[in-house]
């Protein structure tokens, strides 16, 4: 049995292995539903990158360090790319 409500960016189902809820990756509908999710990507963003910069202050072994120099990188591409996709308007000093 499958469920999808119309609109929703789910689907429910439920088969002989269970049941589970499928996250579709559609658009978001509305500006205010794009612009809500543009801003908790970026948040999620900036929590990787306070949690590799907290990582990285503790004694680590040279290859974990790598890691998290990494994963610092990848978190400052995401946010740049993301950044990127935000509406600036002059008259309201870049606030979207």
């Amino acid at each position: 049995m499958i469920i999808a409500a119309e609109g929703r960016d789910w689907t429910f189902c439920h088969g002989a292995g269970g049941a589970k809820v499928i996250r579709n990756m559609s658009a978001p509908g509305t500006p205010e539903e794009s612009i809500r999710r543009l801003r908790h990507d970026i948040k999620g963003c900036l929590n990787s990158l306070v949690l590799s910069v907290e990582v990285l202050s503790e004694d680590l072994e040279p290859e974990e360090a790598a890691d998290f120099l990494e994963g610092l990188g990848r978190a400052a591409d995401k946010m740049s790319m993301l950044v990127a996709q935000l509406p600036y308007d002059p008259e309201q000093g870049g606030t979207a």
